[in-house]
């Protein structure tokens, strides 16, 4: 992340500000001054061209006003925007290296140990991390190319998707309750199910998941149910925004990248919770056009 630039992001955000507060200062001294002099003058005009003029200085300061106003907003929310991005992307180049550095010196532990002494479960563990540092590549791909990636919507089955991913967890438990086809890009549909899955497992500690396929009218809605730990978390922040690494477990990435990717494909996203407090996500995705 270039520091140069987020400092030139927060210096042109309180500009924007310093320049509404003195232009509109100077709009409003202006205006009030016209209307004082105006009135000076009072005595030399006749009753109709004060009246006139009265009505010409009130509008035209009015609308001169509420340009400046208008004007000025506009600006500080584009300059918000901007420093917004900044600081997203300085924070997921943090988060990004946190975990990579932690997915790698797994990966190193592990090899070390598999040179030691050949262990089914160690090689388990060690294929599992292996999957989700190229989870973690894959989701910083899909942040980099932002709102410039192209998606190649067509019809998929969800059954389709799974097949591609299933592997990677081999000790999960994965059901479908039935089999139908949404309309979205292949690799963005499976970016979604693998974040979503990933965080089952990784945070919910889950051994189970059953993925809940609800077919409606012009839509798809398929709900993420697992047997995993209560959630304890605020979920009105869930996919809103990564936030800073405390634990090595990962920042809410994924998450976010999945709300990006579900809007991005025409459908929406939900995170409710079950009567044992685990957390359910509910992905409603179009139709598929030939279903």
């Amino acid at each position: 992340m270039n520091l140069k630039a987020l400092s030139q992001s927060r210096l042109r955000f309180y500009l924007s500000i310093i320049w509404l507060v003195l232009i509109g200062a100077l709009t409003v001294w202006w205006w009030l001054l016209s209307l004082r002099q105006l009135v000076a003058m009072q005595s030399l005009m006749s009753a109709e061209e004060f009246a006139r003029s009265h009505r010409m200085i009130m509008s035209e300061g009015l609308f001169f006003v509420l340009a400046v106003i208008t004007g000025g907003v506009g600006l500080i929310i584009l300059a918000k925007k901007d420093l917004e991005r900044h600081e997203q992307i300085r924070m997921f180049f943090g988060n990004f290296a946190h975990d990579l550095k932690t997915s790698i010196s797994r990966v190193r532990l592990q090899s070390d140990l598999l040179r030691d002494n050949f262990d089914q479960q160690v090689l388990s563990r060690f294929g599992e991390n292996v999957n989700q540092l190229d989870l973690q590549l894959d989701n910083s791909l899909w942040v980099a190319r932002g709102e410039t990636q192209v998606l190649h919507n067509q019809d998929v089955k969800i059954s389709q998707i799974m097949s591609a991913i299933r592997n990677e967890w081999p000790e999960l438990e994965l059901g479908m309750t039935a089999d139908a086809q949404v309309h979205g890009d292949e690799l963005a549909l499976r970016s979604v199910f693998r974040n979503l899955i990933q965080n089952a497992v990784i945070h919910g500690k889950a051994s189970k998941l059953q993925l809940v396929v609800k077919p409606n009218s012009q839509d798809i809605e398929i709900q993420f149910q697992s047997n995993g730990e209560a959630f304890t978390g605020n979920i009105t922040e869930l996919g809103r925004n990564f936030i800073q690494p405390k634990t090595s477990h990962g920042n809410g990435l994924g998450l976010y990248l999945t709300r990006f990717l579900v809007e991005k494909l025409g459908g929406r996203i939900q995170f409710t919770l079950s009567p044992a407090l685990q957390l359910v996500v509910a992905v409603t995705l179009p139709k598929g056009k030939k279903a």
